[in-house]
């Protein structure tokens, strides 16, 4: 996203003293803002709310530059110092944040694709069972993954769902060849379960 080039920028030049850098720093904030207002408006809810909060807190902080950089006789070393402290925390963290939140998009879309190999498999029995099953222990982890950002109740039930595929699995690996089939149609559900 640029940050790491700003920060760069930031610790290498006094504030104000290069119009060219002090341009560049302003274009490259302004560049990160807008990755993290199209992220939050793909993620609404907590996550883009948070992320809109971060671009504000580093908009702050720009302009609170500019008013260093215009009024020289108001400020002391000691605030422009912080400034420049608040500015690159205030970039990182949103940097995280950005990312974080667009992992999560990733392993969802890696998890739709594993619930679809591993269902084509519970559902017809193609592909074979040691594909199967990998397949289905790919959706339980992604599950587990994703899980962990939700809140208590969906996490917990997430949980419990993915403990019972595995103990499905378990119970299915160990079945007889007349068993399997029956078993298979209980882990489409369970993953369908989860899917929800």
């Amino acid at each position: 996203t640029g940050v790491e080039r700003i920060c760069d920028l930031l610790d290498a030049h006094k504030v104000g003293e290069n119009p060219a850098v002090e341009a560049s720093i302003r274009s490259t904030v302004d560049k990160v803002a807008n990755i993290g207002r199209a992220v939050a408006n793909h993620n609404p809810g907590p996550d883009g709310d948070e992320i809109n909060s971060l671009c504000d807190n580093v908009k702050t902080y720009l302009a609170q530059r500019q008013w260093v950089i215009n009024n020289p006789d108001k400020v002391t070393p000691d605030m422009v110092a912080q400034n420049t402290k608040n500015l690159k925390n205030a970039l990182r963290v949103l940097e995280d944040k950005i990312t974080a939140v667009e992992q999560d998009r990733d392993e969802g879309t890696e998890l739709v694709s594993a619930v679809g190999a591993a269902q084509h498999w519970a559902t017809t029995g193609k592909g074979g069972d040691a594909e199967g099953t990998a397949a289905v222990g790919k959706v339980i982890s992604q599950s587990r993954y994703l899980a962990k950002g939700l809140n208590t109740k969906d996490k917990r039930e997430i949980f419990d769902l993915c403990q019972e595929l595995e103990d499905l699995i378990d119970e299915y690996n160990r079945a007889p060849e007349g068993r399997k089939r029956a078993l298979r149609s209980q882990i489409a559900d369970k993953m369908n379960a989860v899917k929800q």
